[in-house]
């Protein structure tokens, strides 16, 4: 085994882990939008402020965090909202969210919850991760460690 042959199993791994924890992000994120459109109630909270992330080459992602009570107890959340409405989300601004009663930390904007863009949006490239390091995985396998 040569160093070409090491360089090409650390990055299949690399490629198959990354997939893989790609992979379990979306399914957890799917899981808590489906808990919350089943089991989710309605609060109301308020804009606390405006956050800005990304620079450079990369383009800017906003959020905005909200504090809000649900049953006597006050929850804080930071949650990102799309360019084209972050000027809307001004600091004081009421909002409302959707929460879950058995765990009130985990809170969405009510949009977020109808749809299951984010998820399909983080699926479908971490299945294609993880389909591809499989796939080199066996490949390798097949054609380095395996007498033929």
């Amino acid at each position: 085994m040569d160093f070409a042959d090491v360089v090409l199993y650390a990055l299949t791994l690399a490629l198959f882990f990354f997939g893989a924890r790609l992979a379990r992000s979306a399914y957890r994120e799917g899981h808590t939008l489906s808990r919350l459109r089943h089991a989710g109630v309605t609060v109301d909270g308020q804009v606390t402020s405006k956050k800005v992330r990304g620079s450079g080459r990369s383009a800017p992602t906003f959020f905005i965090e909200c504090d809000y009570t649900y049953d006597g107890h006050d929850y804080a959340t930071t949650l990102p909202v799309s360019t084209s409405s972050s000027e809307t989300w001004d600091v004081g601004t009421s909002v409302r969210l959707v929460c879950l009663p058995d765990d009130p930390y985990e809170a969405r904007l009510p949009r977020t919850v109808k749809t299951n863009a984010t998820f399909f949006l983080t699926a479908i490239p971490a299945g294609g991760l993880l389909i591809c390091g499989l796939v080199l995985v066996v490949l390798i396998v097949s054609f380095h460690i395996l007498p033929w």
